[in-house]
């Protein structure tokens, strides 16, 4: 059984982390009273590596770029500019501000008591996985086009 970590609304004042996945567990790892103020989804029939994976797979891809004013083949001085970028679905955008937390579960009470209720369809719970959202999406100072592209 994994266990998916979630900021719980007594945590904090600003909504926007609402829900950030903090962390996710095996059922052999003992989360202690500082745990206590966090919502935890227990989620039976899924390992922590398989709730990884599905995570994994809606990440968006993060890359170095770099800017250069020296000319191709030349060697210098001057370092290249890099700054860190991600892939809007073909349209990379810089990232000015890196999510405090990279997930974010959106999901309803039901939607939660549905992740531990063991009668629930893994189906059912990896369509609820799913809804995850990337946290770069969110932050409206990620979504400077690179130019030149």
């Amino acid at each position: 059984m994994a266990k998916i970590v979630l900021i719980g609304p007594t945590l904090v004042s600003d909504k926007a982390y609402l829900k950030d996945v903090v962390s996710i567990h095996d059922e052999n790892v003992n989360l202690g009273p500082a745990y206590a103020l966090f919502v935890i989804a227990h989620v039976p029939e899924y390992t922590a590596q398989q709730v990884l994976n599905v995570f994994d797979g809606i990440k968006e891809e993060v890359n170095d770029a770099y800017k250069t004013s020296a000319e191709a083949n030349t060697w210098s001085f001057v370092e290249p500019e890099r700054v860190k970028v991600w892939d809007d679905d073909g349209t990379w955008r810089f990232v000015e501000e890196k999510p405090k937390y990279r997930m974010n579960l959106p999901t309803t009470l039901q939607e939660l008591a549905d992740l531990e209720d063991p009668e629930v369809s893994g189906a059912t719970k990896l369509t609820i996985l799913q809804k995850a959202i990337d946290n770069i999406h969110r932050d409206s100072v990620n979504q400077t086009p690179v130019p030149g592209q």
